[in-house]
């Protein structure tokens, strides 16, 4: 039996949130946009919890918000849309975290890269 170990593995990372409309109120809903990366060197597979956005009144709700899944080859990137309903948004300044792979499905050459924040600045 030989053992090879895994080269120059996948590394998801989050490389940019963005709030639609920026200004966003109780009254007229948002989305956040987070861009998911793979910046290693081979496929990253994750089947089911994909991404989770922590914080706020949306603490554990997973995005997509079905089972599933995606893959992404070497350089590539996948937009993932989550929009928070008015019942939930309270008005005022929060930090949000977003985390892929939050079950570590995906074995990576980085896994400290997996978390970013994004501030939302809810009118009332």
């Amino acid at each position: 039996v030989v053992v090879r170990a895994e080269t120059d593995p996948p590394d998801l990372t989050i490389t940019a949130l963005t709030l639609d409309p920026p200004e966003a109120t109780r009254q007229n809903g948002f989305v956040v946009r987070a861009t998911v990366a793979n910046i290693g060197g081979r496929d990253a597979q994750i089947n089911g919890i994909s991404l989770v956005l922590f914080g706020g009144p949306y603490t554990n709700l997973v995005y997509p918000p079905r089972e599933g899944g995606f893959r992404l080859g070497p350089g590539e990137s996948q937009v993932f849309e989550m929009i928070p309903t008015e019942q939930g948004v309270e008005a005022g300044t929060t930090t949000w975290t977003i985390e892929v792979d939050p079950g570590n499905q995906v074995r990576e050459s980085d896994e400290t890269n997996n978390q970013r924040e994004i501030t939302v600045t809810v009118a009332r």
